[in-house]
């Protein structure tokens, strides 16, 4: 097909081809003002400036009247970004659990266990759709239960682990 008929770029495009022409030397305030002129329509609701080696993005986003181009952009350094701490991280924050479940995946039949540093006073497992399959309220200390009698097709399932004062879900492969 393209043998037969010459590529057609958009006007965009050759806008970018043209501005390379004049000058192939691309620093990044450079780029950015080549986006500007070829992401330069009203439709236009987001420019992102990727720079991984300088460790920053560059972001504008459109208002009600006008297109991304037209607006100052946002910079933000990704070494800030991406490492702020968590609450998990936060001394006064209280200390959570982290439960398991095992095996995973789990065949039909087979004795799920869970280990958890508190008790689990229920244990809830919902399809995909968020659809309840089964509910099973635990006596403390118990840390397995048969899902047999659920006769659940095999599938990715999500097991909700209730404690008197958190929730955790967990994703449990279920094979047949």
């Amino acid at each position: 097909f393209r043998s037969l008929y010459a590529p057609v770029y958009c006007s965009r495009y050759n806008e970018i081809i043209d501005s390379l022409d004049v000058s192939d030397e691309v620093t990044l305030e450079r780029q950015w003002d080549l986006m500007r002129g070829a992401g330069g329509v009203s439709q236009n609701l987001m420019m992102i400036q990727y720079a991984p080696t300088l460790g920053l993005l560059r972001w504008s986003v459109a208002t009600n009247a006008q297109g991304a181009y037209t607006q100052p952009y946002m910079e933000f350094d990704l070494d800030v970004l991406f490492t702020q701490p968590s609450s998990a991280d936060d001394p006064s924050a209280p200390a959570a659990y982290s439960p398991q479940l095992f095996p995973n995946p789990l065949r039909q039949g087979q004795i799920l266990r869970f280990s958890s540093a508190v008790d689990v006073s229920a244990l809830s497992i919902y399809n995909i759709r968020g659809q309840c399959m089964g509910s099973y309220h635990l006596q403390p200390g118990q840390r397995q239960i048969v899902l047999g009698d659920l006769n659940l097709p095999a599938g990715i399932y999500l097991c909700r682990l209730q404690s008197a004062t958190e929730s955790h879900v967990i994703r449990l492969a279920l094979l047949k």
